[in-house]
């Protein structure tokens, strides 16, 4: 034995030996333990299984469940140690992680949706209407109106919110309610960092609106408020608000995901001014609607040259948008954030066919980027303008609403993607 142990070779071997037995032990009691099996020896348990009953093979980039250990999300196109924080089995609502977006079964999860302006107009036959159609996301705007210091809220908006999130869960579509304006009256309704009071009523409106909705799995998340106007001087304070807000809906609703805007009015110049750290489950979203001299000021033909405001011409058609998007997705990939495309729009009478040339790109230029999207919007009293049902004539009460086919026909085989 003495001789044996002088051997350096075979010190080398136990101790190598000790070790691999180590790494096992370590192993196991990280990923689900040593169970014991029949005949009362240690057996080694790791199960792998996807949550969508796919093989075990790791390079389908899955979800996989161990027995014991919450989900672990294992990102596309990278490394598989590098692991995104765990989500926790069985949660039960959209989940933020990395650049993915998880639904209330824990599978990624891509929205392509409709945007509700005036959910006034909207019924429950129009949520009906929408999964039929296969929209899977619906941007609701809310209104504060009649929302005071409790947590009732007593505005007519208010109530057609809260049906809007009950036939939504009723019919598995996802609502993304965003505070749209403030009531009248506000000092200055864009930017409740130059007017404590109007901070104070954003911070009640989502505190009751959290409260009301907090158990809804099919609410996607809050989006804090549409196209907050700060520029690169005002990124702070914007930030402060957010934070105030963020921390006022956590109070009551730990659970739901956090939309924030782009500054600059939602416009994608705005992703440039970097992100609020150190606040999980959020995503962001931008707004496009460039060239204004097509989609707004029905001047110019698209794809063809623009002059703009400020005199500047460029030829903006596929390449130059794809180039705009690029920009989008630069920001999504720095901060390894969801991305959401919130609006998207062209008036009705452009020219020509520019305004279906111009949603067919931007909705290319999306899912080539893999921005989920909603398109603005879907039902409006006013008359032929930017909404997929509009009404024969502008303000006609009762209204008469049109489908318009023209636009339906470009969208629908993108929501049938959703099915």
């Amino acid at each position: 034995m003495i001789v044996m142990f002088k051997n350096p070779f075979i010190i080398i071997f136990i101790f190598l030996s000790l070790l691999f037995v180590m790494c096992i032990n370590i192993v196991a009691l990280e990923y689900g333990g040593i169970d014991k099996g029949n005949d009362g020896q240690n057996e080694l348990k790791i199960s792998l299984t996807p949550v969508d009953g796919t093989s075990n093979n790791p390079q389908n980039n899955q979800i996989f469940r161990t027995e014991s250990k919450p989900l672990l999300v294992i990102e596309e196109n990278i490394n598989r140690k590098n692991l995104t924080r765990e989500i926790e089995k069985g949660i039960g609502f959209v989940t933020v992680s990395g650049k993915s977006i998880f639904d209330i079964n824990g599978n990624r999860i891509f929205w392509r949706g409709v945007n509700w302006e005036d959910p006034k107009v909207c019924n429950e036959k129009d949520i009906e209407i929408c999964k039929e159609w296969g929209v899977n996301l619906i941007r609701v705007w809310c209104y504060e109106e009649n929302i005071g210091e409790g947590v009732s809220g007593g505005g007519e908006h208010f109530q057609q919110l809260l049906r809007i999130a009950k036939w939504a869960e009723e019919n598995e579509i996802y609502i993304l309610p965003v505070l749209g304006t403030l009531v009248e009256g506000a000092a200055n309704k864009s930017e409740p960092w130059n007017e404590p009071d109007t901070e104070k009523r954003m911070i009640n409106f989502w505190i009751s609106v959290a409260t009301q909705l907090k158990d809804n799995k099919y609410v996607a998340g809050y989006e804090l408020w549409n196209e907050p106007s700060a520029n690169s001087n005002e990124i702070y304070m914007y930030h402060n608000v957010c934070r105030k807000i963020i921390s006022a809906i956590h109070t009551v609703d730990k659970n739901h995901s956090i939309c924030i805007s782009a500054t600059h009015k939602g416009n994608i110049e705005g992703l440039q001014e970097g992100i609020i750290q150190n606040i999980g489950n959020i995503f962001y979203t931008f707004h496009f609607y460039y060239p204004y001299e097509v989609t707004l000021e029905k001047k110019l033909k698209y794809p063809g040259e623009i002059v703009s405001m400020r005199s500047h011409m460029y030829y903006a058609d596929l390449s130059w948008m794809q180039n705009y998007f690029s920009k989008a997705a630069f920001f999504r990939d720095k901060y390894n954030i969801p991305l959401l495309l919130g609006e998207f729009g062209c008036m009705a009478s452009e020219p020509d066919n520019s305004v279906y040339n111009w949603v067919r790109d931007v909705i290319l230029c999306a899912e080539q980027n893999h921005f989920p999207w909603c398109f603005w919007e879907y039902k409006s009293d006013r008359g032929f303008s930017m909404h997929l049902y509009y009404n024969e004539v502008d303000k006609m009460s009762p209204p008469k609403f049109i489908l318009w086919t023209e636009m339906f026909n470009i969208l629908q085989p993108y929501f049938q993607k959703n099915q």
